[in-house]
């Protein structure tokens, strides 16, 4: 008796370990027993209540009784295992899950006796699964809605599934993609290390890869791609498939490309520059010129004396108010440092610009006392400041021809500068504008404002790698107009923080206002009474809308897989080719006709041909 109490003690604990209540029904006497974890399923004290067939249906969830019943009754009937998974509602509205199963017990003429069965709440395990679901919907929703292109290749590389922004990005159809690889979309200089970040994922030595490559477009032009790829497994964890996600980031391989030709231009000059060092005492009025300070000026260290009148008389006349000015503020304290570009006269007579800056020494009562510093001949730089402005002036001309509007913004200060095409493009005068980033946020449309801001922090928080959106301004008139705005981050403090950034509004109405009117052309022939089908050179239809759907009994997608000579529009295969040039010289014309619809029913149409 001990032993089949422990037994006992043991199989409840199991049970109610596993969610798992057992329950026996004499079908003879129709009595019902349930063990203690099966009215804890049910949430019914056993002390409350007599368990019966009543009991239990009225706990099924209403949707699901019907069904439950029937299940019952056939299990019966086929002489089969009864195995179900359906939902209990509880007193308080809350919904379980339970599989229930059972064996049915015959005496020797085949008349059921009992049932016994078991009953498991899998109210958490149809959660996960429902969850799941719904991840897989939604992993499914940004797969195909992403502004990122995105990819799934087989492990041999050959691609199974892409989205539109991948397809727009390479320039390939959907179906084109399909049936290729990524290998045959990658440039060959590429190729090897986008290989090889493949073989460290395949081989558990990363999780994650990011690399950028260049792609092949359609076309043949070359795509830069950002790429992240890692691997879609099994249950069992075996690598299945790769998934890429590819930002094209063309432009900002171009802008860095460019910001390299100009640091190595910089760099250049840096080699060929000198400094030159200079001492002054103050109080003693003395000086103290280095070698290279008097070789920016065309001499030699013993034809220069060190004498405070070589830099005061050498000054360019036009520049000598600005310097003493400068200095007289910083060694009065009403500046923090001393830089001044100024110009000097050289041996030859020519003038040569320098940067001066300088540091002061102070007494023990705050007068300056000493002052040293550099000079830079920055000749060189200032001419080619001159030449980058007239650069500019050609690349305004530029973006005016192709009616850009160029804007910088100095984040710091909420500074911008609006270039003249950009004020023209909002019909405006420059003395009508503040340089300010709080008008361009005055002229944004009210449904943009989110949008920008978002897109606006996610390119400065480094999300994204530019900044591209479109939306709408306010002209001077008070109508909007839709641009494509486009801007970067070019300059970052030490801590990554964005401190200037410049980019181009284009103007996009015109666009827009085709786009709309090619959806309200498409909306009115879906939509159309009478049946419209697009045909191929080839013969094979391209599209259809509603009303031919309806006019021949086939759905949309059967008749995308046929071509004219499946629906006998009168004309053969053979005829097809002259039936084309005819439509072709004549432009439009109608006749009468026959068609089959998909039931084999000829009916008689009048054909418009375009």
């Amino acid at each position: 008796e001990e032993a089949l109490c422990l037994s006992e003690s043991r199989l409840q604990e199991t049970q109610a370990i596993a969610h798992l209540g057992m329950w026996e029904l004499e079908l003879v006497g129709n009595r019902l027993a349930w063990s203690d974890e099966t009215f804890r399923i049910f949430e019914l004290d056993p002390t409350q209540m007599e368990p019966s067939y009543d009991v239990f249906i009225n706990s099924v969830h209403p949707d699901d009784r019907a069904w439950v019943n029937d299940s019952f009754r056939q299990s019966l009937e086929t002489r089969t295992p009864y195995e179900i998974v359906h939902r209990l509602q509880m007193p308080d509205g809350r919904i379980k899950s339970v599989q229930c199963r059972s064996q049915t017990f015959y005496d020797g003429k085949g008349r059921p006796q009992r049932v016994m069965g078991t009953l498991q709440d899998v109210t958490a395990r149809k959660q996960v699964e429902e969850a799941l679901r719904a991840s897989e919907e939604r992993f499914r929703a940004a797969y195909r809605n992403a502004a990122v292109g995105m990819s799934i290749a087989d492990l041999s590389g050959r691609i199974c599934e892409v989205n539109h922004a991948l397809c727009t990005i390479l320039g390939y159809s959907e179906q084109e993609l399909r049936t290729l690889t990524f290998q045959a979309l990658t440039h060959p200089d590429d190729l090897g290390q986008n290989l090889e970040r493949v073989r460290s994922l395949l081989t558990d030595e990363t999780a994650f890869e990011v690399l950028e490559k260049r792609y092949l477009r359609k076309d043949g032009s070359i795509v830069w791609g950002q790429v992240g790829i890692s691997l879609i497994r099994d249950a069992a964890g075996m690598p299945l498939y790769i998934l890429a996600m590819v930002q094209d980031i063309t432009t900002r391989k171009r802008a860095e490309e460019a910001l390299l030709a100009s640091q190595r231009r910089f760099d250049l000059a840096a080699e060929g520059s000198q400094t030159g060092i200079w001492d002054w005492d103050i109080q003693a009025n003395r000086t103290y010129f280095s070698p290279l300070w008097k070789q920016q000026l065309g001499y030699e260290d013993q034809e220069l004396p060190s004498l405070p009148e070589e830099w005061y008389d050498r000054q360019h006349p036009d520049d000598r108010a600005r310097v003493a000015e400068t200095l007289r503020a910083y060694l009065d304290g009403e500046t923090e440092q001393y830089e001044l570009e100024h110009r000097l006269r050289h041996k030859d007579g020519s003038y040569r610009w320098i940067l001066a800056r300088g540091v002061v020494l102070r007494d023990a009562q705050g007068k300056p006392s000493r002052m040293a510093g550099s000079h830079v001949d920055i000749t060189d730089r200032k001419r080619m400041e001159l030449a980058l402005r007239e650069s500019e002036e050609r690349f305004n001309y530029v973006t005016e021809a192709t009616n850009d509007g160029i804007w910088d913004w100095d984040i710091q200060t909420g500074r911008v500068y609006f270039s003249p095409q950009w004020l023209r493009l909002l019909a405006y005068l420059p003395e009508e504008v503040p340089p300010s980033v709080q008008f361009f946020f005055d002229m944004l449309h009210p449904n943009d404002a989110a949008r920008m801001t978002e897109v606006l922090h996610a390119h400065m928080d480094g999300h994204l790698p530019v900044m591209e959106l479109e939306l709408r301004l306010r002209t001077k008139s008070g109508a909007y107009r839709w641009f494509l705005d486009r801007g970067k981050v070019v300059t970052r403090s030490q801590d990554g923080s964005p401190l200037r950034m410049v980019g181009t509004i284009t103007d996009i109405t015109d666009r827009k206002q085709a786009e709309q009117a090619l959806r309200l052309t498409r909306f009115s022939i879906e939509h159309a009474v009478d049946a419209v089908l697009w045909i191929a050179v080839s013969g094979r239809i391209l599209d259809v809308n509603k009303a031919a759907c309806v006019m021949l009994g086939y759905a949309r997608e059967e008749l995308l897989s046929k071509t004219v000579y499946d629906i006998g529009l009168s004309v053969s295969a053979e005829a097809w080719s002259a039936h084309w040039e005819d439509v072709k010289a004549r432009t439009s014309f109608s006749f009468e006709g026959e068609c089959r619809k998909k039931d084999g029913t000829v009916i008689q149409i009048e054909k418009t041909v375009n």
